[in-house]
């Protein structure tokens, strides 16, 4: 225990998270690749219902990027159970809109329709082209 006004070391990471890793519901992933190269982000969510639960995953994909959550169903056996899914975000060879945010949707539901989880998805693909200077050096 420490003496009021005293601190407790803390020791930071080698490395900051990348900011699409936080535990959040939305999941935003600003620096896609054009190539085609997936980028991967893992969420960890809680039963907060009464008891056993399934939820089965629906994506609404943000255009010119594909989606894929694993697992695709997630079955809790009990309240205040964790499991963890992930969503892996392609961008669409010819598809996407360079530099652009597009948006979509993750949507958890149960098989009897009462309960929705619902995630924002937010992707934009990086701009790799060679832009003009609007300057002119004479």
């Amino acid at each position: 225990m420490a003496a009021a006004g005293q601190h407790q070391p803390h020791a930071c990471p080698a490395r900051a998270p990348r900011p699409e890793d936080l535990n959040y519901p939305s999941v935003a992933v600003p620096h896609l690749s054009p190539t085609g190269a997936e980028l991967t982000v893992a969420r960890r969510v809680r039963n907060v219902g009464a008891g056993a639960a399934a939820y089965d995953a629906r994506v609404d994909e943000p255009r010119g990027v594909a989606v894929d959550v694993r697992p695709r169903r997630l079955e809790f056996a009990a309240a205040g159970e964790e499991k963890e899914f992930t969503v892996a975000f392609r961008a669409k060879k010819g598809f996407f809109l360079p530099g652009e945010y597009v948006f979509g949707r993750l949507v958890w539901s149960d098989g009897a329709g009462r309960h929705r989880v619902r995630s924002p998805l937010v992707a934009r693909v990086a701009d790799t082209r060679k832009k003009k200077s609007r300057l002119s050096i004479a």
